[in-house]
């Protein structure tokens, strides 16, 4: 009787695990097919790279410019950032490095040098941010602000951020 329990409990568990991964992915390309979307509504000529297994999520090409593009799902936590490659999502009481984003630090390792910038995309919105700027101190990080050469972007904003680099791109021929 316990041996069954315990077999169907197995069975049950890694039928979640299975739903829970497939979920997982299937948000994962929503996330990238809206932002393939504003881009295109954007932009007529732009080039996009989906990164499979690589630091960006999206590569964007846009005449002779190109953006590294990562999204962030960070649902209701709140990230800090200790230093370029550490951010940490934070609930409350003491910070952890237990709870470290994992996926962003082959992102900002990125040279920025083939790039006109890297973004990173929070999504859905953009969580309370800090970042340490030494020791003992923290500033509050705002959309739009550039933390370690890198762009800091809510998704809701990504739209006009684009249109901001079209404007500039149109101005400057």
């Amino acid at each position: 009787m316990l041996i069954e329990v315990l077999k169907y409990g197995i069975i049950i568990f890694i039928v979640i695990l299975i739903i829970w991964f497939i979920v997982g992915k299937k948000l994962e390309k929503e996330r990238i097919n809206q932002v393939i979307k504003l881009i295109n509504e954007t932009f007529d000529n732009a080039h996009i790279e989906i990164g499979k297994r690589k630091p960006y999520d999206i590569i964007l090409s846009v005449n002779d410019k190109r953006y590294a593009l990562r999204i962030l799902p960070v649902g209701n936590k709140q990230i800090v950032i200790t230093n370029h490659n550490t951010w940490i999502y934070y609930e409350g009481g003491k910070l952890s490095i237990k709870n470290r984003i994992k996926n962003i630090i082959s992102f900002m390792d990125l040279s920025s040098e083939g790039f006109t910038e890297k973004v990173v995309l929070l999504y859905p919105r953009k969580p309370h941010m800090q970042r340490y700027i030494n020791e003992n101190e923290m500033v509050i990080v705002h959309n739009f602000d550039v933390v370690y050469k890198t762009r800091i972007l809510d998704f809701r904003s990504f739209g006009a951020y684009l249109s901001d680099q079209k404007d500039r791109e149109f101005n400057t021929k």
